[in-house]
């Protein structure tokens, strides 16, 4: 587990003895906010085909593009 305040994480292999302990090298933070609206109770669909997914909000459907987040219908 890394969060923010844990540097440590433990790896090991079902059925073998022993496990290993690493320390993370890098802190990467990717979280970037692509809509500010509150999706509180919303419903959201991935749609593979073309490549992109589907959040419904109380009185609208939004259909955004999966690469740059989008707005295509």
């Amino acid at each position: 587990m890394f969060g923010s305040r844990v540097r440590f994480g433990i790896t090991y292999k079902a059925n073998q003895p022993g496990f290993q302990i690493y320390t993370r090298k890098y802190y990467h933070n990717f979280k970037v906010t692509t809509d500010t609206k509150n999706f509180e109770g919303a419903l959201g669909k991935n749609l593979a085909s073309i490549d992109a997914y589907v959040m419904t909000d109380k009185t609208s459907i939004i259909i955004n593009d999966n690469k740059d987040f989008r707005v295509i219908k």
